[in-house]
């Protein structure tokens, strides 16, 4: 049986052609969630990995057994809305045929947000991951709230705070000290999760 490590880098190497920005189709972006699924689950009856097209058999509706839970678009800074777009059409189709659970995003605006969902009006985004920590710029708590308001789930990343603080708050570090037995990291992970928020302490 493989190793959960060699799997894990295995899927890694398949879900960083989304993350990495190098998918710009939503016929890649197809691909690449079959591909993830192929390699640690081993097989997807009724499909060609390497079709031209997000056409697929109609076998994949009734045999597909192993999914993806989440698969969020990455390369917002690299791509244009035509091909974010593009990509978001992918991940949608992957999720009506069962291959993905949830569908979202990072590093999105709310007007990108809306323009997906506009494009795609009974497929809205389910997830945003974003930078979070209690330095951010007060827009980035607005957008929290606007997404809370929309049914938008948030994943947090960078939560101990960015290059220049690092978990070094000396607020953290009094409330830490107040509650014996506490670190500044383990304060600022539940002022995330507090907040509605899931936590990565590191995304690199």
């Amino acid at each position: 049986m493989t190793s959960c490590r060699a799997q894990e880098k295995r899927f890694r190497t398949a879900a960083d052609q989304l993350r990495l920005g190098w998918v710009n189709t939503s016929e890649g972006a197809l691909r690449v969630v079959r591909q993830a699924i192929r390699e640690i689950w081993g097989t997807l009856a009724g499909e060609d990995l390497h079709a031209d097209g997000p056409s697929v058999s109609s076998s994949d509706h009734t045999t597909a057994v192993a999914y993806i839970d989440a698969m969020l678009i990455h390369g917002v800074f690299t791509h244009s809305d035509a091909e974010l777009l593009s990509v978001w059409h992918g991940l949608v189709t992957a999720r009506r045929l069962g291959l993905v659970r949830f569908c979202g995003v990072s590093n999105f605006d709310r007007r990108r947000i809306l323009m997906l969902e506009a494009a795609a009006v009974h497929e809205p985004v389910a997830i945003l991951e974003l930078e979070y920590h209690p330095w951010v710029p007060p827009a980035t708590h607005e957008l929290l709230r606007w997404c809370h308001s929309r049914g938008i789930a948030l994943i947090a990343y960078g939560s101990l705070g960015g290059s220049t603080n690092r978990a070094q708050s000396q607020a953290a570090a009094a409330i830490a000290s107040e509650h014996g037995g506490v670190t500044a990291a383990q304060v600022l992970l539940r002022w995330a999760v507090d907040r509605g928020v899931a936590v990565i302490p590191g995304a690199t």
